[in-house]
């Protein structure tokens, strides 16, 4: 986080982050702190032409998940 502070201090930019990712700074001491009064927060909104991308995001991502955790199962059992 010192690197990205410095880098946008040296080039003159702001820093811009999603909500989402600004709420993770919340609370934290030190150069998050820092790095939270100095952010832009901006909003955004994702709206996808199929209807059914949603879910099947979110479908693939427990698919891929659950492979993980049993590939680890294994290995840590092998």
């Amino acid at each position: 986080m010192t690197g990205l502070i410095a880098e946008a201090d040296r080039q003159s930019l702001a820093i811009v982050t999603t909500t989402k990712d600004a709420a993770r700074l919340t609370g934290h001491r030190g150069v998050a702190a820092e790095l939270l009064k100095r952010i832009e927060v901006i909003e955004v909104e994702m709206v996808f032409d199929d209807g059914h991308a949603p879910g099947a995001i979110i479908d693939a991502a427990i698919e891929n998940f659950r492979a993980r955790r049993l590939k680890a199962g294994h290995a840590a059992h092998a």
